[in-house]
């Protein structure tokens, strides 16, 4: 093989690398896709009426759940996993709401809150990359511990306990998005923690 026949391979792979560029590019801009570059504005929703005035400026970051009450936490949708600040003592549990109305933006496209939906027709094309495939893009994820593969969606499961055996578990939750694509999310999701029993761990 001669050096002009070893060069062709390496050109088509060259051609075949700018076209797919080229074309990640173009996905980028069209709303609800699976775009990786931040977008250039936020908006956050309003905060919802139920927080009852002024939002807290830490909620349950300021110290996590009092004992049997409630405490408020905002996940920016932007975080891969929002740590509420929450901690649950083995077989602690807590019951989680999330007040109506709120949205989120997946690019321009608005997605209802805790739910989430199916996607854009771009989108849905792209449901494997979903980090829980089993769920809807963006629906809202309860996460204990540090596995994700624990999270539950809140919509399905309000009631989470800790294990009974085991050591305490901090709580944090994530939006079911692409893990490269939370660049281009918009919004903040509001959630209410509150001391519970009797709920079932896991999904």
């Amino acid at each position: 093989m001669n050096h002009v026949q070893r060069r062709l391979p390496l050109r088509r792979t060259a051609l075949l690398a700018a076209s797919l560029a080229a074309a990640m590019v173009a996905a980028m801009s069209l709303p609800g896709c699976v775009a990786i570059e931040p977008a250039a504005q936020t908006r956050d929703d309003a905060v919802p009426a139920e927080v009852g005035g002024p939002p807290p400026a830490k909620g349950c970051l300021a110290g996590g759940l009092p004992a049997n009450g409630t405490c408020w936490f905002a996940l920016q949708s932007t975080l891969l996993l929002g740590d509420s600040g929450v901690r649950l003592a083995p077989g602690q549990c807590v019951h989680l709401s999330v007040p109506a109305g709120q949205t989120l933006h997946d690019a321009s496209r608005e997605v209802p809150m805790p739910q989430g939906d199916a996607g854009s027709s771009f989108t849905r094309m792209f449901n494997f990359l979903k980090r829980d495939t089993a769920r809807p893009w963006f629906a809202l994820m309860a996460q204990l511990g540090p596995d994700e593969r624990n999270a539950v969606a809140v919509n399905e499961h309000p009631d989470l306990c800790a294990p009974a055996a085991g050591a305490s578990a901090a709580l944090g939750f994530w939006v079911n998005d692409w893990r490269h694509a939370y660049g281009n999310n918009h919004g903040r999701v509001w959630v209410k923690v509150s001391a519970a029993s009797g709920a079932v761990a896991g999904r």
